[in-house]
């Protein structure tokens, strides 16, 4: 099974939930998982999904080097992000791919 990586900025607004931005992009998740921020969110037995809620400011730490290639996706969103975002939503999603 393969995993995808989605990020979800938030704010809370005049006391309703803002969407700010979303993105498939990869992250930490190595540092998510030896931190134990990962929940197991899986409503479906045969595949798994994780997730946890990261502050605007907490969430720059979980970024993968700059050196790292693939890392440049969620950079570039994070730094388009209004400061005003008030937490980050990681999902991390399994899914069939197909390979064995």
């Amino acid at each position: 099974m393969a995993f995808d990586t989605n990020l979800v900025a938030l704010r809370w607004l005049k006391g309703k939930y803002d969407v700010v931005s979303s993105i498939p992009a990869e992250i930490n998740i190595d540092d998510l998982q030896r931190n134990q921020r990962l929940n197991d969110v899986s409503s479906d037995l045969s595949f798994a999904d994780f997730a946890t809620i990261l502050s605007y400011t907490e969430f720059e730490k979980y970024l993968l080097p700059e050196s790292v290639s693939w890392s440049i996706e969620a950079r570039k969103w994070y730094a388009s992000i209004p400061n005003d975002a008030t937490f980050i939503m990681v999902h991390r999603a399994e899914w069939e791919s197909g390979l064995g």
